[in-house]
């Protein structure tokens, strides 16, 4: 059975040590982002979101994740990165920050919760990256869901009461 289990786990995350931890973490990735899909697909189920803009958000998220789990477990990202950020971090992860300003712009009475999606995001950075690289995508997201709510306040103030955007922002912060 771990001849077995050690096979499957070569096959779908490589050998080589430092690739073989690059594609688990993508891995995971797409993992958490099914889970997302599948919490934004009961949403439209119970009517808090449209079908029409659920779609092109999974659509969105799962395309992206999927690419990158390929790219690092093809050797991809070695050829286009000679240098810096061979997991893809950066990249990544203002992937996964526009995919959740989306979602918490479409997601109307729910989308406080989605501001707790964005957590685990920022935390993986202050763990890959370099302080100044994670202070910089933090800010950059911060920037990112403010200008979403500012938007989505003086758009629709009837399902984006600017009070309850304020609060968002604060908690947020």
């Amino acid at each position: 059975m771990n001849d077995l289990w050690r096979t499957s786990a070569d096959l779908v995350l490589g050998t080589e040590p430092k690739q073989r931890l690059r594609a688990g973490t993508s891995l995971l990735w797409l993992f958490v982002y099914l889970l997302f899909a599948g919490v934004q697909h009961a949403e439209v189920l119970i009517g808090l979101i449209s079908a029409e803009d659920s779609w092109p958000l999974t659509a969105w998220t799962l395309t992206g994740a999927t690419f990158f789990f390929l790219s690092v477990r093809s050797g991809l990202n070695l050829k286009l990165v000679r240098k810096g950020d061979p997991a893809w971090t950066i990249p990544q992860m203002l992937w996964a920050t526009i995919s959740i300003c989306w979602s918490y712009a479409i997601t109307g009475p729910a989308r406080g919760a989605v501001i707790l999606i964005l957590m685990p995001v920022l935390i993986y950075t202050v763990f890959a990256l370099t302080e100044r690289q994670s202070r910089m995508l933090t800010a950059a997201a911060f920037l990112m869901l403010g200008s979403v709510m500012l938007f989505k306040a003086s758009t629709d103030p009837a399902r984006y009461d600017p009070r309850v955007e304020g609060m968002h922002m604060l908690f947020a912060a």
